[in-house]
């Protein structure tokens, strides 16, 4: 993001075919790489740098020769890599055309690489391009799949937001130690060059009068019996030109008579000997390491000491007192955040239509008139006359996003399996819409009669809405009964405290309320009825019923008109979405 002008680059490909820019894009990428490999020591250094440059060196080790390339074009993009990565092409052109391709574009992809302007070396790879056209024309006519390469680039583009620096870094130049890949990288390029020069002035001499054939070659033959014979200039290819013109410094390497390509030992050798990890290096990592572990673990134990859960006495007709106990449960693996992205990368599609749909109401409350039976006259509607709402009232925004949401998750026995992998679904796709609107939300889940307590509730999210919570949700387990009531005037408690315009409570459940503070099914219901009763009091709550853990008669009687009877879990988040969406709308009314 610091060095690459994404805008720009999405702005050039926009201007072409879809074919071209599909293969624009592969110019465009391939050379940004090392040249953000080049100018990385102006962002970082240190142990940071060693291991960008190890990191090169592992995955052009790990790479495959450009022999293995399917096409002259897949050969040439091949070769770029390898050049840009190392300086040094690994294995030999197959293909003839692919080598002449190379050889006249390297001089100019070199310059792109070494190129601070940023603008610039997006021109640098579309001239690249071009330059490149009948190579690649024939190949892309009919083929489909550039469309959906080109879909998915832009799609990559649009997601790593502006530019950060500015387009003329005019003053940039790279720091640290020295690059070797590049000083190779720059000897190739001259000897390339200083080639194709050569080549023109030959093709030049040979339109001249042909009068002059005889003593021109007499010339040069008395200067070639004059010359050493060991003279570098005459040879070439000989060890002592390659070493000045792009070959591997290293004496004990043997190069391709191309001078700039490397039999894939050779490559590899090049490269363990540049980047080695010495012991050193390597104590100083683990040391690193453990440092950080152990930072972690200070960290954590210091938030068990002082970030407590709150604690509410709560009572009612049905029962007396009850034992409560409150559970954060804490996200303290890296492996566990590894899992909650990859249940994140699954869900993205309902997240973001969930954020979509609650971001379009939030800008639709705006100041707008409704139609009323007082007001101002609205002489439209009026000289119509087939309604009684002929007056104009102006409503006031209403500020819907000053929200805040409770999700309290039933985690009894009964919610295993299905309903459970449902339940963190909708949770997961809850908080992660939820944070990026920067709503703030609460997620708990509520058991009983288990660990010797009437109730047990677990704490993933607090309001503070951080990853490593949400990463706890991974971790949510179903077991025991449900006590409902009891943790329904909890919930209510938690947003009674928030300071919100809308506060809504949502309930997921599978049934009816069930625990031994419950002396059969009337009472559970009845306390439960009670329970809500109060806590509308303070928010909208809503309830939500997953499968058939009971008849939707039950929860009507609990919940009145407010609960959603859901049997497709599916349906779910995209269910609890809208009906969020409502409830803002309504409640801020």
């Amino acid at each position: 993001q610091c060095l690459t002008n994404f805008e720009y680059t999405n702005e050039v490909a926009k201007e072409m075919s879809q074919a071209e820019a599909a293969v624009f894009m592969k110019f465009a990428n391939t050379l940004e790489d090392p040249a953000i490999e080049y100018f990385a020591p102006n962002i970082f250094g240190g142990r940071l740098l060693e291991a960008l440059r190890f990191s090169i060196k592992h995955i052009y080790q790990k790479s495959t020769k450009i022999d293995d390339s399917s096409s002259p074009f897949n050969q040439l993009i091949n070769a770029l890599i390898h050049f840009g990565d190392m300086g040094m092409v690994k294995g030999s052109f197959t293909f003839p055309e692919a080598k002449e391709y190379f050889e006249k574009i390297a001089p100019l992809y070199n310059k792109g690489i070494t190129c601070p302007d940023s603008r610039e070396r997006i021109n640098i790879a579309k001239e690249c391009m071009e330059q490149t056209r009948p190579l690649w024309e024939e190949m892309v006519k009919n083929q489909d799949e550039f469309q959906k390469l080109l879909d998915e680039l832009m799609k990559a583009l649009q997601s790593f937001g502006p530019h950060l620096m500015g387009d003329k870094e005019k003053s940039m130049k790279p720091t640290g130690a020295p690059n070797k890949a590049q000083e190779r990288r720059e000897r190739i390029a001259k000897r390339l060059k200083d080639s194709a020069n050569t080549e023109d002035a030959a093709d030049d001499a040979s339109n001249s009068d042909e009068s002059s054939d005889s003593s021109d070659n007499k010339s040069a033959d008395s200067s070639e019996a004059n010359s050493s014979p060991d003279s570098a200039e005459d040879k070439p290819n000989s060890k002592a030109s390659a070493d000045g013109g792009g070959s591997i410094p290293d004496e004990s390497l043997e190069c391709n008579a191309d001078d700039y390509t490397a039999t894939s030992e050779d490559a590899n050798k090049l490269a363990e000997d540049e980047y080695v990890l010495d012991d050193g290096m390597l104590d100083e990592i683990e040391k690193s390491l453990k440092n950080e572990e152990a930072r972690v673990e200070r960290e954590h134990e210091t938030e068990s000491k002082t970030d407590e859960l709150p604690d509410f006495s709560i009572s009612s007709s049905a029962f007396r007192s009850a034992r409560c106990l409150n559970r954060r449960i804490d996200c303290k693996s890296s492996g566990i955040i590894s899992l909650y992205n990859a249940e994140v990368a699954k869900y993205n599609r309902e997240i973001k239509t969930l954020k979509k749909a609650l971001d379009q109401i939030f800008k639709s409350d705006m100041e707008e008139n409704n139609r009323a039976t007082s007001g101002s006259y609205n002489i439209m509607r009026g000289s119509i006359g087939t309604t009684a709402r002929i007056f104009d009232k102006r409503r006031d925004p209403a500020n819907l996003k000053d929200a805040a949401v409770v999700l309290a998750v039933d985690l009894s026995g009964s919610m295993s399996g299905a309903k459970e992998a449902q339940a963190r679904k909708t949770c997961i796709i809850l908080a992660e819409a939820l944070s990026e609107l920067k709503i703030p939300y609460y997620i708990m889940g509520f058991k009983a009669d288990t660990e010797s307590v009437d109730a047990l509730h677990e704490h993933y999210v607090d309001w503070n809405g951080k990853k490593k919570d949400r990463a706890s949700l991974i971790n949510m387990r179903a077991g025991g009964n449900n006590f409902d009531g009891y943790s329904i005037r909890y919930a209510a408690e938690l947003l009674k405290n928030k300071n919100a315009s809308n506060k809504i409570l949502f309930v997921i459940s599978d049934g009816q309320p069930a625990c031994h503070k419950y002396y059969g099914y009337n009472s559970g219901v009845a306390d439960t009825i009670n329970a809500i009763k109060d806590a509308r009091k303070c928010c909208t709550t809503f309830g939500i019923a997953l499968g058939r853990g009971c008849g939707p008669t039950i929860l009507q009687k609990m919940y009145g008109k407010d609960f959603i009877y859901c049997e497709d879990e599916k349906l779910l988040a995209n269910t609890l979405g809208k009906k969020l969406g409502k409830l803002l709308k309504t409640g801020a009314r």
